[in-house]
């Protein structure tokens, strides 16, 4: 009898003192308010663009706190894809730089996206864009507006297979007419998008991706040649499958090299004609890779 009391008693004890749990309780919920931001902050960074939105819904879950938090900082929601509800997205942007993503792949057709997102261009930071062939017309159109803060575009054009389409010079209706309103564009990825080689943009950048295009003016080689010695800031260059039509080229031209000074990787894929009419003329830091 006196055991079974005692058993209880101590029941009794343990049930209403604080256990060692108590005394420390889970530190998640104990962290600063600065403190959580930078964690989904780096969550976001380490997140695909097209799964951001979903996974900080499903932090919001979590508590009312978190909630409030998430909702309530705007620089989470900066990521502006095509997916139903971007609205939503871009209110809770406040006044911040936006990224603009469209995969062509979420649910928004490409008209009602770039009509939600061209009223905001003065905010656009950076531009990932990608459109089918039917759309080349209205993906391309987008170049034409002014874009003050932009610092990256990407622009690629693909067959409703998944493949990347290939575009031609000849093909002038096609062509990106790049005016100079984005004076502070330093990244550019086209990918079956042609570009005038004079345009003013080749001038600002430090990162060119070039593919997928079919270049059949004449001197089209020199061309680039022009276009690259024009671009004097370049520290990362890529060539893709650009074909060129080297039988153009005049037989009096003399192709002048071309230095790039600031380049640290230059990206050669798939070019048979690179090393005999393009590699010879470009030089490049000694530190510089080349693959």
């Amino acid at each position: 009898m006196e055991s079974n009391n005692l058993h209880a008693a101590w029941d009794h004890y343990m049930e209403n003192t604080s256990r060692p749990g108590d005394l420390y309780p889970p530190p998640i919920p104990c962290l600063p308010m600065e403190i959580l931001i930078l964690i989904f902050i780096y969550v976001k960074r380490d997140t695909p663009v097209y799964l951001i939105d979903s996974i900080l819904h499903s932090l919001a879950r979590v508590s009312r706190k978190w909630r409030g938090i998430i909702l309530g900082t705007p620089s989470l929601w900066t990521t502006i894809c095509d997916v139903p509800h971007a609205e939503k997205l871009i209110a809770r942007s406040g006044a911040l730089p936006l990224q603009i993503v469209r995969t062509a792949e979420h649910g928004l057709g490409l008209l009602e996206y770039t009509s939600l997102v061209s009223s905001h261009i003065q905010r656009w930071d950076s531009c990932e864009i990608r459109g089918l062939t039917s759309e080349r017309d209205e993906t391309l159109s987008l170049s034409q507006n002014p874009a003050p803060a932009l610092q990256s575009l990407a622009i690629s054009i693909y067959h409703n297979d998944g493949s990347i389409a290939f575009d031609a010079d000849r093909y002038t209706s096609y062509m990106i007419t790049f005016m100079v309103t984005a004076p502070r564009l330093r990244e550019l990825t086209l990918n079956g998008v042609s570009i005038p080689w004079d345009s003013a943009l080749f001038a600002s950048l430090t990162s060119l991706h070039l593919g997928y295009v079919e270049y059949w003016g004449p001197d089209s080689v020199c061309l680039l040649l022009g276009a690259l010695r024009a671009s004097t800031c370049l520290e990362y260059l890529c060539i893709e499958k650009l074909e060129v039509a080297m039988w153009f080229e005049s037989a009096d031209v003399i192709k002048l090299p071309v230095q790039l000074a600031h380049l640290q990787l230059l990206h050669i894929k798939q070019l048979q004609w690179l090393q005999h009419d393009l590699l010879p003329y470009i030089i490049i830091p000694p530190s510089s890779q080349l693959e």
